[in-house]
């Protein structure tokens, strides 16, 4: 992996912003160099960061080691509002190079469709 690629944190803050396939590659990514993932989001991203540890589960990649929910007071224009945290913390199986072997070989086996003009 090229150094100035390599992660520097194993955190990753979860937003509805991007697709869950994003922060499944970010994750893969982040398991090159560390042995756990975190997967941190606020309010409606919750459900998103749980979609991301399931396929990541799913998929033999990694799997849920613990889930702590809370509260967090985030500053607005008009006051302070809580919104609901999660975070899941997950841990790279044995066989994790092998699975991303067995997906790279599948993915170039699968030609991508062609773009619409």
């Amino acid at each position: 992996m090229d150094k100035a690629k390599e992660s520097t944190s194993n955190i990753i803050r979860i937003n509805n912003q991007r697709p869950a396939s994003t922060f499944l590659g970010v994750s893969k990514k982040i398991f090159d160099t560390f042995e756990t993932v975190e997967l941190h989001s606020l309010g409606e991203a919750i459900s998103l960061a749980a979609r991301v540890a399931d396929n990541l589960q799913r998929f033999g990649y990694a799997a849920i080691i613990k889930t702590t929910i809370s509260t967090e007071e985030v500053k607005r224009d008009d006051g302070v509002a809580r919104k609901p945290k999660m975070i899941i913390v997950l841990k790279r199986t044995a066989d994790f190079k092998k699975k991303v072997e067995e997906f790279e070989k599948l993915r170039a086996s699968n030609p991508k469709p062609a773009e619409k003009a």
